[in-house]
């Protein structure tokens, strides 16, 4: 009974982590927080207004 305890508790934290790793650098894409920032900018730039030259 022990053994099994222990097994889904390892299952469970190594689960749990991979979770909070994909999460935490946006699917893998990532691993900063600057990285992040260009991430969102690439899949939704901001519209430039036109300008008259």
């Amino acid at each position: 009974m022990t053994l099994l305890r222990t097994a889904l508790l390892s299952a469970g934290l190594a689960v749990a982590g991979y979770a909070s790793a994909v999460w935490l650098t946006h699917d893998f894409q990532v691993w900063t927080d600057e990285g992040a920032r260009r991430l969102d900018v690439a899949l939704q730039p901001l519209a430039v207004p036109p300008v008259v030259v």
